[in-house]
């Protein structure tokens, strides 16, 4: 016990010496475990830990600076110039692309007047038609019918009183009326009044008729029949007014025997015999007709 109180009073004047400051941090665990024994060489200890204080509280300076050193910056304005390096072209592309296609929407209706090509399966052939009963370009038929005033009604050419009209190319390309009359004559007609219209020694040359007779003449005759006396030889027509086969198609037989007449007027006009070399196509009007009266 006197040992201990001598060394309890020794250490209570080192730590008076020492300072209320040096004592307390002596008090403490850490300090307590690290010291080996309450000697007088335990007084510099608090200076040694004060100066090691404080170097760490210098360290941790060091990273900030660090961070604040670092090229942080840097990362963040590339981003930015590559989003202004596409902002430049990218509104441009869509001009350029409606610029293109204006360009391009003249070809259509420049593909559908165009001259048809052999070798474009989907070409339009010559003579053809749309489907509202307008001549495709070119259309050699309805050029000329056009060049003589020649108007197209109800699908087929008619001239100012509304009656059918053959049209004929100097190729002798004729129009549908005229093409399906020579295929209708030959059919039903041509046993009596002898092929290409040309008559025979029981029935009239039609072609030569149809120079005086009009249209309407013609019509009647075919439809309730006739009957002339030529030099004393009788000449029977018979009534056709019901049989479709005929008057379904009167029109077009009519337009085909007329341009007929017309090249035995004038050779140079008109059909001379034999086929066709050529035809336009059927316009719609045409062919609704003759559905409806055949039907």
């Amino acid at each position: 016990m006197n040992k201990f109180s001598k060394r309890l009073a020794f250490a209570l004047m080192a730590c008076a010496a020492a300072g209320a400051a040096a004592c307390q941090e002596q008090n403490k665990p850490e300090e307590k475990a690290a010291a080996p024994a309450p000697t007088t060489e335990a007084a510099p200890a608090p200076e040694a830990k004060t100066e090691a204080a404080a170097t760490p509280a210098a360290e941790p300076a060091k990273p900030a600076e660090t961070e604040a050193a670092a090229p942080a910056p840097a990362p963040a304005a590339e981003p930015e110039k590559k989003a202004e390096a596409p902002a430049a072209p990218a509104p441009a592309q869509p001009e350029q692309v409606a610029q293109a296609e204006p360009a391009a929407a003249p070809a259509a209706p420049a593909a559908s007047s165009a001259a048809p090509n052999p070798d474009d399966p989907n070409s339009p052939p010559e003579g053809s038609r749309k489907p509202d009963g307008d001549a495709v370009y070119p259309n050699p038929v309805s050029d000329l019918a056009k060049s003589e005033g020649i108007k197209f009604e109800d699908g087929r050419y008619r001239n100012k009183d509304g009656d059918p009209l053959p049209v004929v190319t100097k190729d002798y390309m004729v129009d549908w009326g005229t093409w399906n009359g020579f295929r209708r004559y030959h059919d039903a007609c041509h046993v009596c009044h002898g092929p290409n219209a040309l008559g025979s020694t029981f029935a009239p040359n039609l072609g030569e008729s149809l120079k005086t007779m009009d249209y309407n003449t013609f019509l009647a005759t075919v439809s309730s029949g006739r009957v002339v006396n030529r030099a004393g030889t009788e000449y029977v027509m018979p009534a056709f007014g019901e049989d479709k086969n005929i008057m379904c198609y009167i029109d077009d037989i009519y337009t085909y025997i007329k341009a007929r007449s017309q090249n035995m007027v004038d050779s140079h006009t008109g059909m001379p015999a034999g086929r066709p070399n050529g035809r336009e196509d059927i316009s719609p009007e045409a062919k609704k007709a003759a559905e409806e009266c055949t039907g």
